[in-house]
This record gives structure tokens, sequence and C-alpha cells, in this order.
């Protein structure tokens, strides 16, 4: 058995599909439910990362946004930096309005028929 640290990424991340800073300085604070983002898409090792659609889930906690789904929840957000959940729930920063480059989201979303309040979904690069 080895004993060492746990080294994680946890700052930063890929930002292309902001498609402008506008929203970021007043992303609210949240905390994302690690076992709603275990089998999510696009989460590897548990680390959710930076651009995730986000729903509001149980306990004021943010699950993954799931296109296409009755269950999947309305779209309230984006998790701003990549954010590690293999130990247990975690605090990230959440985008609730902006522009979105969809196409540059780390899982695949397309722009839904109804209009998603508060930001602008962008289908191009």
């Amino acid at each position: 058995m080895a004993i060492g640290p746990k080294t994680t990424d946890r700052s930063g991340g890929n930002d292309s599909w902001l498609g402008s800073r506008h929203g970021v300085a007043e992303a609210h604070p949240g905390t994302l439910l690690a076992s709603a983002f275990a089998s999510a898409a696009g989460v590897v090792n548990g680390v959710v990362p930076s651009g995730y659609p986000l729903i509001a889930a149980a306990g004021g906690t943010f699950g993954p946004y799931i296109q296409g789904t009755s269950t999947g929840g309305q779209l309230v957000g984006f998790s701003i930096g990549h954010r590690d959940t293999s130990d247990g729930d975690e605090t990230t920063a959440v985008l609730w309005h902006g522009r979105i480059r969809l196409a540059k989201l780390p899982i695949t979303m397309t722009k839904p028929a109804a209009a998603t309040p508060g930001f602008t979904l962008v289908e191009g690069a």
C-alpha cells in the first residue's frame, strides 16, 4: 500500500465555451451533488469540467443537465472551472446568465427550441 498525497487540478479549465466574460463576476456560489455526477457524460474520475450545464437538485445543490429527458430538469446555469467530486459534494461558481458557445461545451448540447432565460446560446464557434 502506497501512502502519498493526492493531487488534483481543480483550477482553471477550458473556458472557450464562454461567449463573453459577461456574467462571470456575478456567478452564484453552488454545490455540485457528487452522486448525480458519478456516471454523468463528460465527467472523468469525478472531475466535472468547466462549462458543464447544470440543473437544480436536492437540498439546493446542482446536478447535470441532461438534454432531451423529461426528468432532466430545466437548465439553470453552467459550472465555472474544473471541480473534483470524487471525494464528495464540491463547491463551484455557477454562471446563471451570459453568452454560451454550445460547440465548446464539455458535453454535447443543442440549442433548445424554447428560449433559455438568462442565456444567449450560440451554435457556432
